[in-house]
């Protein structure tokens, strides 16, 4: 006969968890456990520790209250004496090739698997050759072949198999994620018994509430850690000497009613030193200023056409801009090297600026550090006083002398570009060239003043509806660079054949003479040729 009782349900058993860890430190001569722990970690590298016993101590509290201690040591090593370096020159067939002269030590050869290093020996031995030994073995010889592992990934809904997958669920709720290595890449295996698996689904987290609005105000008040109890403004006040500090209330209303209300404050800076100045130091004890923490001023001293700065506030008597302060650090500093000004007055609009011994200002490219421009104080009428464009005011492409002569040599002047011409002797002649390209209801036109005179160009931009002129030199030049004027001095030339109808003028002559008095609309004078025309007609006729 068998008896069985059914006993009550008992409580729940609890797994133990490691509630915190904390780790503590120490450092000891001997083997002997510290008496006393650091939270922080020493520099087990410096010199003063070498050759001691580092320790770790690493307390666990656990959920229940209780705590278990783990500690580890650790022998800080000394240095080591310095080796002689290895020079490896390369790979022999056999010690048989090792050389007999010439070596240096330190020279190594690699023979086989072997490494042999001179190191000057006279013993000769199946170690020692030609005053090299075996230093033993540097090259391993082939391993064996690695085994290759492949990792599987599965899911599935509970303890049991169901819902396994090993496909990516892609968001879907599987409670449980499983690992299986194996030496198959694929498939991935089918049993749901082959993988370790875990407990992956977290613990259903209490409901959240969204935020319903959003209240932003303000108000000033006299502390900067204590918020003030007046009334709060949606409009930012200025604050006041009385209350210098700006409050920023932020209430938020969640949906379900609760609200959360932070604060921040600010306040406006502290007044920054001025600048004081002194030509020359101050006779008898004087304290000077740096400036640093409430200071007032920040002394500058103008000495041997310089300006310098105070660094570090200190009272003298016979003061120096060579003077150092405990630490051997310089007490002043050459002012110009700052991004600042030194002036006796910078307040009116027509402020007087003295350049302080340098009498110039000059511009650099900020990417190659070369001039590309200067202000300065000019010696003479005939110095460059202004110039932009290169290193010199003679290399410059505009520049103005202190006379006030200027010189321009790229650039527009209006709708005339400058530009340039150079013959084969290297003579430079700079012109002014202005284009039009007939938009709107202007035709298309060129001018340019040359090295050989004006030209004027207007039309439609076509073979068949343009004129042109020219002033100056039309023809080209004999041997000795002589020009010639077989195109005359003014030529004419135009072609409007697909222009507009109407009549037209290569020359069009009004003039309207005194009552009394002779008027010429062209007067002639020729002589001096062979042959001599004052007007010679080459086609057409002469009406009137």
């Amino acid at each position: 006969i068998t008896f069985s009782l059914k006993g009550e349900k008992g409580d729940s058993g609890n797994s133990p968890k490691i509630k915190t860890t904390k780790q503590y430190y120490a450092i000891t001569s001997n083997l002997q456990q510290p008496g006393s722990w650091s939270e922080t970690q020493p520099n087990v590298s410096t010199d003063s520790n070498k050759g001691k016993f580092f320790w770790i101590k690493t307390v666990y509290t656990w959920n229940d209250g209780t705590t278990t201690d783990s500690i580890t040591y650790t022998y800080i090593g000394k240095d080591g004496d310095d080796g002689t370096s290895i020079a490896i020159k390369g790979a022999l067939a056999a010690t048989t090739n090792l050389p007999t002269s010439g070596a240096a030590l330190g020279d190594g050869y690699i023979i086989g698997y072997d490494l042999w290093v001179y190191t000057g020996t006279t013993t000769s031995d199946s170690t020692h050759v030609r005053g090299f030994q075996n230093v033993g073995q540097i090259k391993g010889k082939d391993g064996a072949s690695a085994t290759q592992y492949y990792i599987h990934i599965a899911w599935m809904k509970d303890s049991n198999g169901t819902g396994f997958t090993t496909s990516n669920p892609n968001g879907a709720a599987y409670d449980y994620m499983g690992t299986c290595v194996n030496t198959t890449q694929k498939p991935d295996p089918t049993d749901y018994k082959k993988y370790s698996w875990n407990y992956v689904k977290g613990a259903q987290g209490p409901r959240g509430y969204g935020v319903k609005s959003t209240t932003t105000t303000y108000q000033i008040g006299s502390s900067g850690t204590t918020p003030p109890t007046g009334t709060w403004s949606t409009s930012v006040p200025n604050i006041t000497d009385a209350n210098p500090y700006l409050w920023t209330r932020t209430v938020i209303t969640f949906e379900n009613g609760t609200m959360n209300t932070s604060y921040s404050v600010a306040t406006r800076g502290t007044k920054g030193a001025l600048i004081r100045q002194h030509r020359g130091f101050e006779s008898g004890s004087y304290k000077y200023l740096s400036g640093s923490g409430a200071e007032e001023f920040v002394d500058v001293v103008y000495y041997n056409e310089k300006w310098y700065q105070c660094k570090s506030t200190y009272t003298s008597s016979s003061p120096s801009v060579n003077d150092k302060d405990g630490n051997n650090n310089a007490r002043w500093e050459v002012f110009l090297n700052y991004k600042a000004i030194a002036t006796d007055l910078l307040l009116a609009k027509n402020a007087s600026i003295d350049m302080v011994g340098a009498q110039q200002i000059n511009l650099y490219n900020s990417t190659t550090g070369n001039i590309y421009g200067s202000y300065r104080v000019a010696a003479s009428d005939n110095d460059w006083s202004l110039w932009l464009g290169g290193k010199t005011g003679s290399e410059a492409s505009f520049g103005v002398t202190r006379a006030g002569y200027m010189k321009c040599t790229s650039g527009k002047i209006g709708s005339f570009e400058i530009r340039n011409y150079t013959d084969g002797t290297g003579f430079t002649f700079y012109n002014l060239y202005a284009s039009h390209a007939s938009t709107g209801l202007l035709p298309a036109s060129d001018i340019s003043l040359d090295y050989d005179g004006v030209y004027v160009w207007s039309g439609k931009n076509t073979m068949y509806d343009y004129m042109k002129a020219r002033t100056g030199w039309n023809g080209s030049a004999d041997g000795s660079n002589h020009p010639s004027w077989d195109n005359g001095f003014l030529f004419i030339e135009g072609n409007v054949s697909s222009g507009a109808n109407g009549n037209v003028s290569a020359i069009n002559i009004l003039l309207t003479g005194k009552s009394g008095y002779r008027a010429d609309g062209i007067r002639v004078n020729v002589s001096g040729g062979n042959t001599n025309h004052a007007i010679n007609i080459q086609g057409g006729d002469v009406i009137g």
